[in-house]
């Protein structure tokens, strides 16, 4: 049953998922004249944008051997191309993470940022249980694209609020 749960968690720290899912909610916020809730998704956008590029930067730069390759959290291989050494950060956890600390900063809302905390949660328990990071990757991953993500909102809201 644990199985079963990580292959359905697993699908939404993806871009295959989470950026139609953006741009639809970005096209309802346009059909619907919500320009908080426009705004509020590209906001989000950028925040997942600019924790996927951190993310994709990092990953072969640093390059953290994967727990089912040898077993060795302890071995690295800096700048290169193979998977199987891209165990830092995971993208997974980066994109779902992004995407719910802009989202809970945005509504201030403690029952939607409990929601986004335990999606981040699952998504970090689903990594680790299949194994493709190490906890401290996933736990270090949240951290990293918290900041990026709450520094990105920031910003965006400070260039916003200039424009008016």
């Amino acid at each position: 049953s644990l199985d079963r749960l990580a292959k359905s968690v697993n699908p939404l720290g993806t871009a295959r998922i989470l950026v139609p899912g953006i741009a639809i909610t970005y096209v309802g916020a346009l059909i619907t004249r919500d320009e908080s809730l426009a705004t509020g998704t590209l906001n989000t956008a950028a925040a997942y944008i600019a924790s996927d590029l951190v993310e994709s930067i990092l990953k072969p730069v640093i390059g953290r051997e994967r727990p089912h390759a040898e077993g060795n959290s302890h071995r690295f291989d800096l700048f290169t191309r193979n998977g199987d050494w891209h165990s830092f950060p995971s993208a997974h956890v980066a994109h779902i993470t992004s995407i719910a600390q802009a989202i809970s900063m945005q509504t201030q809302s403690g029952s939607v940022t409990a929601l986004c905390t335990s999606l981040v949660a699952v998504m970090a328990w689903d990594r680790v249980y299949e194994d493709q990071h190490w906890t401290s990757d996933v736990t270090a991953t949240i951290a990293l694209s918290s900041i990026i993500s709450s520094a990105t909102v920031r910003w965006m809201e400070s260039r916003h609020t200039h424009s008016r």
